[in-house]
C-alpha cells in the first residue's frame, strides 16, 4: 500500500508538471505546441532514464553491490562484449516484493548499471544467470535480435530489458 500511495504521488506530480508544460507550450505558440511539448518529452525522457537509477528506484526497491566478484566478472567482460559500459552491478531486494526472477540493465552514462534480483541469484547458478543474460546480447550475425532485453546492444536504448521470465527473455532450461 505504501509503495502504491508513492507511485501515485511521483505520478501525480510528473502529471501536474507535464499538463502544465503542455498549456505554457500551447500559450506560447498555439500553431507549434506540438513540437515544442515533443522536445520537452524527450529532454524529460533522457533525463528520467540517467536518473531513475539513483533517484526513482530505491524509492520503491533496496540496491546493494553484488558481493559475488566472480558473477561480477562474468557480466563485465560480457557487457564489454555487447559494447555496454555498466557503471556498476547490484542486487536488487526484489523477492520483498515478489518472486520473479529477474535482472535488467538501466539508466544512461555514469547511471547505468545492471541490477540483478535476489530471486535471480538464489535460484540459478553464475553460469546460468551470464547464459541467461547472454541470451539478449546481439551476436552480429542477424535474425533474431533480442538487444533490447538486458544488455542494450540496440532495441530499447532507455535502458529497459529484462532478463527473467516474463519479460521476453526465456526461462533457463526452456528450449523453445
Amino acid at each position: 500500500a505504501w509503495d502504491q500511495f508513492k507511485g501515485w504521488l511521483l505520478g501525480l506530480g510528473l502529471a501536474t508538471v507535464l499538463v502544465e508544460l503542455i498549456y505554457l507550450a500551447i500559450r506560447l505558440a498555439p500553431q507549434y505546441w506540438w513540437l515544442m511539448a515533443w522536445a520537452v518529452f524527450i529532454v524529460l525522457y533522457i533525463f528520467f532514464t540517467q536518473v531513475a537509477p539513483i533517484a526513482v528506484f530505491p524509492l520503491f526497491y533496496k540496491f546493494v553491490p553484488l558481493e559475488d566478484e566472480d558473477l561480477k566478472q562474468r557480466l563485465l567482460r560480457l557487457s564489454e562484449r555487447a559494447g555496454t559500459r555498466v557503471r556498476g552491478i547490484f542486487e536488487w531486494k526484489l523477492s520483498e516484493k515478489s518472486r520473479k526472477a529477474n535482472a535488467a540493465l538501466v539508466g544512461l552514462g555514469r547511471t547505468r548499471r545492471l541490477i540483478l534480483a535476489d530471486t535471480l541469484l538464489a535460484g540459478y547458478s553464475a553460469a546460468e544467470i551470464e547464459s541467461q543474460l547472454r541470451a539478449g546480447v546481439p551476436d552480429g550475425r542477424g535474425g533474431d535480435d533480442r538487444s533490447a532485453q538486458v544488455l542494450g546492444g540496440g532495441g530499447d536504448r532507455g535502458g529497459g530489458g529484462g532478463g527473467g521470465p516474463g519479460r521476453g527473455a526465456r526461462p533457463v532450461g526452456d528450449p523453445a
